[in-house]
């Protein structure tokens, strides 16, 4: 995907603690980069979100969500990869990753994205994007950039907008043992 201003704008905000809304390959998201600690905690303040619930990685490339893991097997890494549908997977999380990330679990959340912006926003970056639905905490998700409300909307840095994702959240399974945990 070619750089347009919006995609280096947003690039420019993602690399100064800044919180974005941008589609993914499923539902608007809010997004960070994920090692900016205080973007991070900026993303649990819009969506008055409780600090055990865990966030999700997402990138365009493997290679960048690996270093949040602990190991993947080749298996592991054949399955993530052959998974035609959005799919979060639950993989052991390094130690040292920053626990908002995790909240209180041993898994981090990981999904390999195909949709053109997290691509190119994560290629350019060289690091994965948390992200997490657009709306706040127990409320229903959105599936269209229009449907988010002003109070989410009036606390980011950034609205990139793009061809949108399927609209309904993604599988959630265990890498480990390939049990679904949300269809």
């Amino acid at each position: 995907m070619t750089a347009t201003p919006d995609l280096e704008q947003a690039i420019e905000v993602l690399n100064n603690d800044g919180v974005i809304i941008t589609v993914t390959d499923t539902i608007p998201g809010l997004s960070c980069l994920a090692n900016n600690a205080n973007a991070i905690q900026k993303i649990i303040e819009i969506k008055q979100r409780p600090d055990d619930k865990g966030l999700i990685l997402t990138a365009g490339q493997l290679p960048l969500l690996e270093g949040y893991c602990q190991s993947i097997s080749a298996p592991q890494r054949q399955r993530i990869l052959s998974t035609s549908k959005p799919t979060t997977w639950l993989v052991k999380a390094r130690v040292s990753i920053n626990p908002h990330l995790t909240g209180s679990y041993d898994t981090i959340a990981i999904r390999l994205s195909s949709h053109p912006l997290i691509a190119a926003l994560t290629d350019a970056l060289q690091q994965p994007l948390v992200t997490t639905s657009a709306n706040l905490h127990a409320q229903a998700s959105v599936s269209e950039l229009d449907q988010i409300s002003d109070q989410v909307v009036n606390q980011v840095d950034w609205v990139l907008d793009g061809p949108a994702g399927t609209g309904s959240a993604s599988v959630i399974k265990r890498l480990d043992n390939n049990q679904t945990i949300r269809t």
